[in-house]
């Protein structure tokens, strides 16, 4: 997403009175999110919203972000709404527009409805009164949705105004003519304003009063008049007029030129005439602060003093690489040193010279002021003196200081003496003699600053191996070369290049390419080490210098650190506060006289004031602005949502979080930081919108953090968002599955192995049927088959017993193909046998069924149900001498009940019928397999046989 919000200028202005001041604007038009480039009216909610009605919809921004209400995401709004007014009343939004009439946006759920239809030129709210003035000039009065009075005006050009004031209701609907009404819209007074120019506004101020603001100028109601106040102007050149809080004028002259007061006068802000600009309204945001609407977008204006300023140091030729290094201040004046030489600069008249021009390029490190000379080193050509007073250079030659001699830094000592820093040596100057003297030490050993501590004699020294330092009697003087012993003092790392004892001579702050070291005064104690990217700028610190309150001001490669070391606390300076450099030079820094602070960097010098530096940490909050989900390949945009339950489909959308801070002013001087569950802090980008996708699926934590412009944090947010996954993502479908595969290959070889059993179980018995039943009749009938008058005479019994064989085969056979399985199947079968069996008898069958449902009966129960009737009906054939066969199926609940009766007789008792034959014995073992039950009687004196089957249904 390209980034919307841009930087217009950050200049250097004059304003009316003479003073200088730094305007800061941003220019937003439809290419940055903006629904249309014509605005016609600004109003701000209590979140810090901007509302802005535009010839093509309503736009909500944030500071970074456009939410737009229009026909093409509204169904309720129509096309080409233009709307010229808007109006917040509590949490509702009202958009009012000439020819659309009126439409409200929930602030805390961004729904539209539409409450009005008809064109309304002015729209007025005060608690549950309202007042609507429509174009066909029709007047209504509500107390909430009930009308409590209306009246017809004459319909003019003029789109009117009408508002509630002074207990009366004031409508202006022509250039020159204010009526005022009463609670019943009857008139109280028509009053003439007789000056030919346009009517603009009707204003209700808490601090003027009632004004009618008009081209010429503005009037003020007393009693039911208005009288002219101030001077009004003999042409019609205003064409906007309000008024801030505290009565300050604003306006717009012949719609071209915006006009706003700042300090003791007005500031004029000049667009660009090329473009055509026409300027309608404007809007104080509070302070300095402005909003300009036009026809080519919105202007947003930051006014005011900046504690920092520059010099831009531009004198030397494209070709030539400024080197910027030793600032010296005396008499009102800089003195910029470094390559190709010395510039001066006047501070009172803002203006520069190069002043060592006439000779050779040098590149001048280090200096110190003497008197009036400037005595400085340089990179190689020795040690050179300037006279301010008759602008002349010269080099200083001594024993010790040779013509080429390479010095990295310069002190003053006191007593005439200079000590200058080089690698392996000190060499001490006196400039009143012009004579030198040689301190030798290590030459591994290069020398980058030098501190001489006033409370002892010790010298402290900067250098590439860390800190050291030695005792030196101020005043002494060698009259030839020594060898020095350094003293070690704490284990540094890296370069030291600058070190700093602070005024209260507590703390010694020295200046690294590892950063930043603070330690104390007894130089054993480290107490503070900054180093990381949210303690210091960079960890390469080029420079230090103390303000008049103790604090400490570290350029570096990336900006400046200022930190207050009594209150713990750290502000980053960089570009984004007006800094024309965001890359420092060593040695390249200075106090001023008057309590600035300046520094040289590469493009520049930086002068900060810190008197006018903020040092307030930022109470500004953290806002979701909304939330949408976008689908890759939707062509539509989707809806800003403002909920506290934020979800979205990970994996299959993105989910777009747009987030805001209640400092609408500065807004794009704020950073955000988010982390997602406990990941890392990134900084957010893209105009604070933050864009998620493939999340983890349920519950994600996101903090949010705001750091104000100078990276202190000043709030801290947590939010929940819930990443929905489909079902087939999830782990507990992929447990599920497990789950079932595991149980279904259980089940499988559960019942494969039950199968084989129930195969097993099935054969056996068949088996033990076949060889106790058919096997035994089919015994029998062989043994009298052996004799030929056995079969004679037992012919019918042999006959039967072929018969009894054959029907107990065919049973089983039926049993396995398993064709029958019915029970009114098996009601037929039975009815059937019992006809044949019973054929040229002279027993009469019956078989009655009742309250029989056409159940399924597994092959095994269908088989021995067959058996148990075959079973019976030969018993009564056999044994009984009965004339009636009668049976009686039934069902109760689960349970079928068989009952075989018959009228015979038989000469065993109850006990023998069940103890001897196979008979009753193969009834139990039957019903015993189906967990059913069989019982014997007899009955009446005969003692007939009754049989009674159950058996349970699954």
């Amino acid at each position: 997403m390209p980034k919307f919000l841009w930087i217009a200028a950050i200049l250097l202005l004059k304003i009316s009175f003479g003073q200088k001041s730094i305007i800061e604007y941003y220019q937003y038009s439809i290419k940055d999110g903006l629904v249309n480039n014509w605005v016609n009216d600004f109003e701000k909610d209590q979140n810090g919203f901007i509302w802005i009605a535009t010839n093509d919809g309503i736009s909500r921004f944030d500071g970074y972000n456009f939410i737009n209400f229009s026909s093409e995401n509204q169904s309720l709004i129509p096309n080409n709404s233009s709307f010229q007014d808007v109006q917040i009343h509590g949490n509702e939004v009202y958009a009012i527009s000439n020819e659309k009439g009126i439409f409200v946006i929930n602030i805390s759920n961004l729904k539209v409805k539409r409450i009005v239809s008809k064109g309304v030129s002015s729209y007025f709210r005060n608690d549950d009164l309202s007042l609507i003035y429509y174009t066909n000039g029709f007047l209504v009065l509500k107390n909430q949705d009930r009308i409590v009075a209306k009246r017809q005006f004459g319909k003019s050009g003029f789109l009117g105004r009408v508002i509630f004031s002074e207990g009366k209701i004031i409508l202006n609907n022509s250039f020159t003519s204010v009526f005022l009404l009463n609670e019943k819209l009857n008139i109280i007074s028509h009053v003439s304003l007789n000056l030919e120019a346009n009517g603009l506004s009707i204003i209700n101020h808490k601090k003027l009063g009632t004004l009618f603001c008009s081209s010429k100028g503005f009037f003020k109601l007393q009693g039911n008049s208005f009288l002219s106040v101030g001077k009004q102007s003999d042409l019609n050149k205003f064409s906007f007029y309000n008024y801030t809080e505290d009565g300050k004028p604003f306006y717009i002259l012949n719609f071209k030129t915006p006009v706003m007061p700042y300090y003791k006068g007005n500031y004029v802000f000049s667009l660009d005439k090329n473009q055509n600009t026409e300027v309608r309204t404007i809007f104080h945001l509070g302070n300095d602060s402005w909003l300009i609407g036009t026809n080519q977008g919105v202007y947003k204006l930051n006014i005011g003093k900046r504690f920092s300023s520059q010099i831009q140091d531009n004198l030397f030729d494209d070709d030539v690489i400024r080197v910027r290094r030793k600032i010296i201040d005396y008499q009102n004046k800089l003195y910029l040193l470094g390559f190709p030489g010395i510039v001066e600069y006047d501070l009172k008249l803002d203006s520069q010279k190069f002043i060592t021009e006439s000779q050779p390029r040098l590149t001048n490190y280090d200096a110190v002021l003497v008197d009036n000379n400037i005595i400085a080193t340089s990179e190689g050509k020795g040690v050179w003196k300037f006279d301010l007073n008759t602008k002349t250079i010269a080099k200083i030659k001594s024993n010790y200081i040779g013509e080429f001699a390479f010095f990295n830094c310069i002190q003053n000592l006191g007593n005439n003496q200079l000590i200058f820093g080089g690698k392996g040596e000190l060499v001490i100057y006196d400039y009143q003699k012009n004579k030198s003297s040689r301190l030798c030490f290590s030459d591994q050993i290069a020398v980058y600053d030098i501190e001489f501590l006033d409370n002892s004699k010790e010298i402290l020294l900067g250098t590439n191996k860390g800190l050291f330092s030695f005792y030196f009697e101020p005043g002494k003087f060698y009259n030839k070369s020594v060898t020095i012993n350094l003293i070690k003092r704490t284990k540094l790392k890296g370069d030291l290049k600058n070190i700093l004892v602070n005024s209260d001579k507590k703390s010694i702050f020295i200046a690294s390419d590892n950063g930043l070291y603070q330690l104390g005064a007894d130089l054993k104690r480290l107490e503070n080490h900054y180093l990381k990217p949210d303690e210091i700028s960079n960890q390469k610190v080029t420079g230090l210098l103390e303000d008049s309150k103790g604090r400490i001001w570290a350029s570096t490669y990336s900006g400046i650190t200022c930190f207050d070391v009594r209150l713990n606390k750290h502000y980053f300076i960089s570009d984004k506060h007006g800094l024309v450099n965001s890359e420092f030079n060593y040695k390249s820094f200075e106090r001023l006289s008057d309590g600035r602070l300046i520094f040289g960097g590469l493009y520049g010098y930086d002068i900060i004031d810190p008197k006018l530096f903020n040092f307030n940490i930022s109470n500004s909050k953290i806002i979701l602005a909304g939330f949408k989900t976008e689908k890759e390949g939707e062509g539509k945009p989707s809806k800003i949502s403002q909920s506290s339950l934020i979800e979205f489909n990970t994996g299959d959308e993105d989910l777009l979080l747009y987030f805001k801070t209640t400092d609408f002013n500065n807004a794009e001087m704020y950073a955000i930081e988010y982390k997602i569950n406990e990941g890392e802090w990134l900084l957010l980008t893209n105009n604070n919108v933050l864009r998620l996708s493939n999340l983890k699926g349920g519950k994600n934590k996101l903090k949010i953090r705001l750091r104000d412009s100078f990276s202190n944090i000043c709030d801290e947010k947590e939010l929940e968002i819930w990443a929905k996954i489909p079902f087939y993502y999830e782990l507990y479908f992929y447990v599920l599955i497990s789950l079932i595969i595991t149980s279904l290959s259980f089940l499988a070889i559960y019942y494969f192995k039950r199968m084989k059993n129930v195969e097993i179980e099935t054969k056996k018995r068949i088996s033990m049927d076949l060889h106790d039943e058919t096997g035994t009749i089919l015994t029998r009938v062989l043994l009298m088959s052996k004799s030929e008058s056995a079969i004679v005479k037992n012919l019918d019994v042999f006959q039967s017993s072929l018969k009894e064989a054959l029907f107990s085969l065919r049973t089983f056979m039926d049993s396995l193909s398993g064709k029958k399985s019915y029970l009114s199947d098996l009601i037929i079968e039975l009815k059937e046998f019992m006809s044949i069996s019973f054929r040229g008898t002279n027993i009469s069958a019956q078989l009655s069924s009742e309250k029989i449902e056409n159940i399924w009966l597994s092959a095994e129960l269908y088989r021995d149900i067959k058996l148990c009737m075959y079973e019976a009906i030969q018993n009564t054939l056999k044994h009984s001498d009965s004339s009636k066969f009668d049976v009686r199926i039934y069902q109760k609940k689960s349970c079928l009940f068989f009952e075989i009766s018959d009228n015979g007789e038989t000469n065993f008792s109850l006990e023998e019928l069940e103890e001897k034959g196979n008979g009753f014995r193969n009834f139990q073992k039957r019903t015993k397999r189906h967990n059913g039950s069989v019982k014997i009687e007899l009955k009446a004196e005969k003692k007939s046989v009754h049989l009674f089957f159950e058996f349970p249904l699954k």
